[in-house]
């Protein structure tokens, strides 16, 4: 079973991601930033009879702290689909991604884990990744508006699951969740403020875009936080963690946009850092 939900999160994650680009494309980051919130907060709302009871663990300081965090994962959210809306899907993917290895650092800043040798080494790997992921064949920097980007989910979403350890295993994986999908009204806010619209003219092919990309997302999200409940953290993150690498394969036969053959050495480099890292969770 842990294996199934372990291949179900590789497969979700990698496919939805492709979703996400052509969603994000036709929609724009607020919207399609509001409206995934939104629906994946009524699904989970469906499932509140069941978890209701791990609100009652929350106290100030843990709600505080999980608002807080929420925020910094909407903001991750909203910067990853605009990057994927205007730069290269498969080096935002990959860079997106490596926020694995911000969370073991401040992990070992803040939360006293102890820094091994070959997370040591894994860390230098993925940031050397990351790093070729900005250079061009002939060894200069080049980089577009969207792989900057880029590096706002990797900190954010870095930021996110490093400090979000610890309140899960007081309050379980649903509540944390479900107070970051609540974040959609301050989405309509920023919307009204800036005088955007959020409506968007849905034709068949688009909602099924949409929907599939927040169900894709969604389900691999749900079966990680299940699968590591149930199974063993070792087993799980390297089989769903390693989703990059068949992401970047598949968008790169769908959306036909090219990569210098050194950024494709600093994609497998992140690649296998990201992989070899969940082994050593």
């Amino acid at each position: 079973m842990t294996l199934l939900l372990a291949v179900i999160s590789h497969l979700g994650w990698a496919i939805g991601d492709v979703f996400v680009v052509a969603a994000s494309r036709k929609m724009g980051t607020l919207p399609m930033t509001f409206w995934s919130l939104v629906f994946a907060f009524v699904v989970y709302t469906l499932f509140l009879p069941f978890f209701w009871q791990d609100f009652l663990k929350l106290n100030t300081i843990l709600l505080g702290i999980i608002v807080l965090l929420s925020l910094i994962l909407m903001c991750g959210h909203a910067a990853f689909y605009k990057a994927m809306q205007i730069g290269n899907p498969g080096l935002i993917g990959i860079i997106s991604a490596s926020f694995a290895a911000v969370s073991v650092i401040l992990s070992l800043i803040f939360l006293g884990e102890t820094l091994s040798f070959e997370k040591g080494a894994l860390i230098i790997l993925i940031f050397s990744g990351v790093f070729l992921c900005f250079v061009n064949n002939n060894f200069k920097f080049e980089w577009g508006r969207g792989e900057l980007l880029a590096l706002i989910p990797m900190i954010g979403w870095g930021i996110y699951y490093a400090f979000i350890k610890p309140i899960v295993a007081i309050v379980g994986w649903y509540v944390p969740i479900y107070i970051f999908l609540a974040t959609f009204p301050l989405i309509a806010l920023i919307a009204f403020r800036q005088r955007k619209t959020l409506a968007v003219r849905l034709d068949n092919s688009l909602l099924f875009i949409f929907i599939a990309s927040v169900v894709l997302t969604g389900i691999a999200e749900a079966s990680y936080n299940i699968a590591v409940q149930t199974g063993n953290v070792s087993f799980v993150a390297p089989i769903a963690g390693s989703y990059p690498a068949l992401f970047v394969a598949i968008s790169a036969m769908v959306f036909k946009e090219r990569m210098h053959g050194i950024q494709w050495i600093g994609v497998g480099m992140a690649v296998v850092g990201i992989i070899v890292l969940g082994f050593q969770a």
